[in-house]
């Protein structure tokens, strides 16, 4: 799985906004499924926080999802989550 992680300034206001898109094989499709990993919830695979909640491996998988943040520090704050989790770097 690769998740490709970036932001930009928010279009036509103030802020930034965080897109992640994960690729993903299709053996890891099948991983993903039997082991019901793309359940959202307590009890499922945490990723992240954001605006006071956890965000689950469901959250993210099977689209692109757009995260908005008030500044760049927050938007850099969240990748650096997101990096830790989805592509297990610093």
């Amino acid at each position: 799985m690769i998740a490709h992680i970036f932001s930009i300034p928010t279009p036509l206001g103030s802020g930034w906004q965080v897109y992640v898109e994960l690729e993903i094989s299709s053996e890891e499709h099948v991983i993903i499924y039997e082991n019901r990993m793309a359940l959202t919830g307590d009890g499922n695979l945490e990723i992240a926080q954001y605006d006071g909640r956890s965000l689950h491996f469901g959250d993210f998988y099977g689209r692109v999802t757009v995260w908005d943040f008030n500044s760049s520090y927050q938007a850099s704050k969240f990748i650096e989550q997101l990096n830790r989790t989805l592509n297990g770097s610093v």
